[in-house]
């Protein structure tokens, strides 16, 4: 199992990241073009949980490692698409190993499914791959607007100390056209070049935000000695999964006026969308 992974003090970019900006048309007629291309195989390369998978479907040397068993992780499977190559004099760029991938839906809810966080590691530099997510629930979202997907590379952490970036071109977001994808789901496609050789790269939807990240920050809280004075902590109660659902009390310093248990309150609740 992957250790779990944060953002291991990295911050995000010190600078605000622009919008993409792409010809939305010339994205239309590379998405036509590369439609048209036929499909000659598709090789099983992952499965949640399932190792074997890999180590039993005879890929390509080349071929992506992909894993999500770690905590906000939900890839459910990936394969890897062979297509034909296109005619000469076509002006299309086609990326050199291609993949299509789904999602695990939300928790005790089969209809959202929306995030998506996984690991990828034997990218070579200098190889356009895509990526498509073919079982997406909502008819529209911001990756058709400039948005981009958030990449983690440990080695670009490691030397220029920077965690999450937005990363990935020719970002598309549509009515899912693949036969693998489910009745109305939509696909996020796009392509992405590697920096390092020998990289862990993370792909997210947005920058995670875990529960463990939230524990250790409560935690925090609760040792500061100036916080910890307006903050009271408890639990709630817990989820299905068992996992604690804390409680934040904030007001004035108990050591004067009311005790904590006799002062009235308002309660503010928040979901995790």
């Amino acid at each position: 199992m992957t250790a779990y992974h944060s953002n291991h003090g990295n911050p995000m970019p010190t600078k605000p990241e622009p919008i993409l900006r792409e010809s939305r048309a010339l994205l239309e007629n590379e998405a036509e073009e590369h439609e048209d291309l036929e499909i000659l195989a598709r090789l099983h390369v992952y499965e949640y949980n399932q190792p074997s998978v890999f180590k039993n479907c005879s890929a390509p040397e080349d071929t992506l490692i992909f894993d999500s068993l770690f905590e906000s992780g939900n890839l459910q499977r990936a394969e890897r698409i062979f297509r034909k190559t296109p005619t000469t004099g076509s002006a299309y760029r086609v990326p050199q190993q291609e993949y299509e991938m789904l999602i695990h839906p939300d928790v005790k809810n089969g209809a959202y499914r929306q995030w998506f966080y996984f690991e990828v590691r034997n990218g070579r530099p200098g190889v356009i791959y895509r990526f498509a997510l073919i079982n997406l629930a909502k008819s529209s979202a911001l990756f058709g607007q400039g948005l981009q997907p958030v990449v983690y590379s440990e080695k670009y952490a490691m030397t220029k100390g920077v965690g999450w970036c937005h990363r990935g071109t020719h970002v598309r977001y549509d009515v899912s056209v693949s036969p693998e994808a489910p009745p109305g789901a939509n696909t996020l496609s796009f392509q992405y070049e590697f920096e390092h050789e020998n990289d862990c790269v993370y792909f997210a939807c947005l920058q995670p935000y875990t529960y463990t990240d939230l524990m250790d920050y409560l935690n925090q809280l609760e040792r500061d000695p100036q916080r910890s004075l307006t903050c009271r902590r408890t639990e709630l109660c817990q989820s299905l999964a068992q996992n604690s659902c804390d409680l934040l009390s904030i007001t004035s310093p108990g050591k004067d006026g009311l005790p904590f248990d006799e002062r009235r309150s308002k309660s503010i609740y928040r979901s995790v969308h």
